[in-house]
Formats: C-alpha cells, sequence, structure tokens
C-alpha cells in the first residue's frame, strides 16, 4: 500500500481504516525493527514496546500534519523507533551503572578505591566523546566488527569514510587521555 494511501486511511473517521493502516505499517515495519533491536542486543519484548511507542508518535504527527512525506513511513517510523531505542539504552545504563556502583562500592577495600576512581576517570572520559564515537569504537575494539560493518551501519559512502570517522574518533580519545594523564599501564590496571 503506498504511503498516500496510508496516511489517508490514518486520518480516516472510519475505525476500520484507521486499524487497516496500523495494521500494514506493523506488517511491514516492525519486522524491520525488531530484527534490527535483536542483533543490537535487545529484546522482542522490548521491539515490541518501543515500536507501539513509536507508532502513537508517528500517528500524533501525521494527526498534527508534522510527518511531511520527505521520507517513507518505513524510514520515519524507524528513525522514531531507533530514537527511542537508543533512549531505552541510555536509561538502562544509567540504572545499571547506579546499581552496579552501588554494588561495588560497598565490596572494595581501601586500596582499591584509587582503580575504583580512576575507572570513573576513564568512564567519564569515554562518556566526553560522544554517542557516535563511543559506538564506533566499541563496534570495531568490543564487537569486532569490521570497517565495511561499521559503514553499513552508519551509512557511510565508502570503507575509507568509515576508517577515517574511526580514527577520528580514537584520535580524540587519545587527546582526552593524554589531557588527563592516563597511560597505558593505567588503562592496563582499570
Amino acid at each position: 500500500m503506498r504511503d498516500t494511501k496510508l496516511i489517508l486511511l490514518m486520518k480516516s473517521a472510519n475505525h476500520k481504516d484507521r486499524n487497516r493502516a496500523f495494521e500494514v505499517i506493523y506488517d511491514t515495519v516492525f519486522p524491520l525493527f525488531r530484527n534490527y533491536l535483536l542483533k543490537n542486543s535487545g529484546s522482542e519484548e522490548v521491539a515490541m514496546d518501543l515500536f507501539q511507542d513509536a507508532v502513537v508518535i508517528f500517528h500524533e504527527h501525521v494527526i498534527l500534519d508534522r510527518f511531511k512525506g520527505n521520507s517513507s513511513i518505513s524510514t520515519y517510523l524507524f528513525g522514531i523507533s531507533r530514537k527511542l531505542w537508543f533512549q531505552h539504552l541510555k536509561t538502562e545504563k544509567s540504572q545499571l551503572r547506579y546499581s552496579i556502583n552501588e554494588e561495588v562500592t560497598e565490596k572494595i577495600s581501601a586500596s582499591d578505591q584509587e582503580k575504583v576512581i580512576q575507572g570513573k576517570v576513564i568512564e567519564q572520559l569515554l562518556g566526553q566523546l560522544g554517542a557516535n564515537c563511543q559506538k564506533i569504537l566499541r563496534l570495531y575494539y568490543i564487537e569486532e566488527k569490521s570497517i565495511a560493518e561499521i559503514k553499513e551501519f552508519y551509512q557511510l559512502g565508502s570503507d575509507q569514510a568509515a576508517k577515517t570517522k574511526k580514527y577520528r574518533c580514537m584520535q580524540k580519545l587519545i587527546e582526552l587521555f593524554k589531557k588527563h594523564d592516563i597511560t597505558k599501564e593505567k588503562l592496563l590496571n582499570y
């Protein structure tokens, strides 16, 4: 079904028309988002919850004429869903970091306090990189993704563009470490 027809159905006063539009959207876009989420450590349940929220937001945008049709419905809705996923990860990460910090603080000895402080400094420095740089470095160094996979993930034009992006992020990280006197030895002890 064409996007213009779906928009008309979503704006319809007829309940059946609106339901038909939502069915088409769920049938076409949800599987793409679910696969994306599952590949990025998400669960089926989280995918369904976030997509439901994204559809509600999208419907509101359609009703308020915020959706201008400059992109396809699937692209627009996928973008909303991804943004919700990143917000979910950020919230989850904060909650996890808080609970881990509470637990760890209770168990560590005084001699380990220096390592904990150093670890927090390193985490703060990584946080200064920005989400894109953190993700690129995580993909390459931790998840061991290839440059080609990073190129695809960020929809870059060439492998060279992905290499350049990774290189610049690494240079930023190195500069932050130098600025805060973080040496290789300190990193290895972390």
